[in-house]
């Protein structure tokens, strides 16, 4: 006997299978998820995506949000102790 997708015979195969096709059979339609689409974006939100197609200025740019997420951190737990 062959198990789904030309599975080998394998004893208890088809046990631990069958929950899972079942939900494959409810949707089997199923899409992948919608890309956002250029044409969906603003203005500002297409100028930031600009500035992030050089690999090297997007880690330079995440360099500063960390930088400045820890700033800002350290700032409140320095005002919490006060």
């Amino acid at each position: 006997m062959t198990q789904p997708n030309d599975l080998p015979d394998i004893e208890g195969l088809g046990e631990f299978l069958a929950p899972n096709q079942d939900k494959d059979q409810e949707n089997p339609t199923q899409q992948p998820p919608k890309e956002d689409k250029a044409d969906d974006l603003s203005d500002y939100d297409r100028q930031m995506l600009e500035r992030l197609k050089n690999p090297k200025e997007t880690l330079k740019h995440i360099k500063e949000i960390q930088g400045f997420a820890t700033k800002l951190s350290q700032e409140k737990k320095t005002l919490e102790e006060k």
